[in-house]
């Protein structure tokens, strides 16, 4: 018996034999690219430790000027799109204080109430590149972040202005936003303003954010001593102010115009309802009256 014959002049063999031999090449090449860019991202994140861990060392022995940060790399860094958890590295790295980027799930529209073991900066050039509003400042700011904007500026020619978001984009204005002067800007600005004037009356070291204790999910406080509310939507707002023995003073503030409208005294020790007295959002601010 003879076996199948091998006809050798059969240009479609030869053919399928070198098309099967360049997919093989260009699975192995990816395979390997894919490995290289690997390895190079990993290397780069323990580069980026141990600088920290050295800054760390050496900085000990200067009281005055003793705190370092972190931010995770940028996407650029790592171009295969390994990203093990930044905000987990980040929590997990020597630094003092961290700044999360738009990694971090809904960090545009409802930033994550921060625990407070490292101080957390909310730097619009992470999140957006150009970006930010007068809402994102006042919930950043009572889920116990730091927020804070980098003016916008004409991006260097070339780079790829649209994708990292540094001009409009679907779902965002469609004038540009690629200059300082954009009418954008400055409710971002006098929020972020505001929001400051309230970290410096309050008792910020024994605040902590607690969304548990008002309807609206936004809210700044020292149970049964003072709370800072958000009110995205305005309207009303249910305050539970169990813990509070005695009264408590009351006042209103626009976050964007920084008007205070007094609000009055309010008994603590159950479940308050507040009735925003202006249309739009609005900041309430409860203090005990010693």
């Amino acid at each position: 018996m003879h076996g199948p014959r091998r006809n050798d002049s059969d240009p479609n063999a030869s053919g399928h034999r070198r098309s099967a031999s360049r997919r093989n090449q260009r699975f192995t090449s990816s395979i390997f690219s894919f490995f290289v860019r690997f390895m190079a991202d990993l290397l780069y994140i323990l580069y980026y430790e141990h600088i920290h861990l050295l800054l760390k060392n050496f900085l000990q022995f200067r009281p005055e000027d003793n705190t370092i940060g972190h931010r995770p790399p940028p996407r650029e860094a790592i171009p295969c799109g390994f990203q093990p958890g930044f905000l987990h590295r980040e929590l997990a790295s020597p630094a003092d204080w961290i700044s999360p980027d738009n990694r971090t799930p809904n960090i545009k529209t409802d930033p994550l109430a921060w625990d407070g073991k490292k101080v957390s900066i909310l730097d619009t050039d992470h999140i957006w590149g150009h970006g930010g509003t007068s809402a994102w400042v006042w919930k950043s700011f009572l889920r116990g972040h730091n927020p804070i904007l980098m003016d916008s500026w004409e991006p260097i020619p070339g780079t790829p202005c649209g994708s990292v978001n540094w001009a409009s984009q679907p779902g965002h204005p469609t004038r540009d936003l690629n200059r300082r002067d954009d009418p954008t800007w400055e409710p971002v600005r006098r929020a972020m303003g505001h929001a400051r004037s309230y970290s410096l009356r309050m008792n910020l070291t024994a605040a902590a954010p607690h969304g548990e204790l008002a309807s609206s999910g936004y809210c700044l406080a020292n149970p049964g001593k003072e709370y800072l509310v958000y009110l995205p939507e305005g309207d009303e707002v249910r305050l539970d102010l169990t813990p509070v023995q005695g009264e408590l003073e009351s006042e209103w503030m626009h976050p964007v115009e920084g008007t205070i409208t007094p609000g009055g005294k309010v008994k603590g020790g159950a479940n308050r309802r507040f009735t925003v007295p202006f249309l739009g959002p609005a900041v309430l601010y409860c203090k005990t009256i010693e």
